[in-house]
């Protein structure tokens, strides 16, 4: 929460916060899923709202899938991004050893 604060997020939650329910007809712009459970992954749908961005940062085992419901996500024009990372991206960064554009 603290990072999400630090770059910018007017708002930051979590599912204990917010009684683990979906917001119903409101929503976030951006929800960011962290955990990588497949549960958390499907959840994390239900917070965005219409038109909203779901980033899925957490990793999840090989071979887990997520149940997805394609009629929710073109109803609520849904959009899913994911991304790549390893264990070592942070740790490289912390030593300058990344690339600077």
């Amino acid at each position: 929460r603290e990072k999400a604060s630090e770059f910018g997020a007017s708002i930051t939650t979590d599912k204990v916060d917010i009684g683990g329910d979906p917001i119903k007809g409101f929503g976030f712009d951006v929800v960011f899923e962290c955990v990588g459970l497949p549960t958390t992954m499907e959840a994390a749908l239900g917070y965005a709202k219409a038109g909203g961005t779901v980033v899925w940062v957490g990793v999840a085992k090989p071979g887990v899938t997520v149940p997805v419901s394609p009629f929710m996500v073109y109803r609520h024009e849904l959009t899913i991004k994911s991304t790549y990372t390893n264990a070592f991206g942070m740790d490289r960064a912390r030593l300058g050893r990344v690339y600077k554009e």
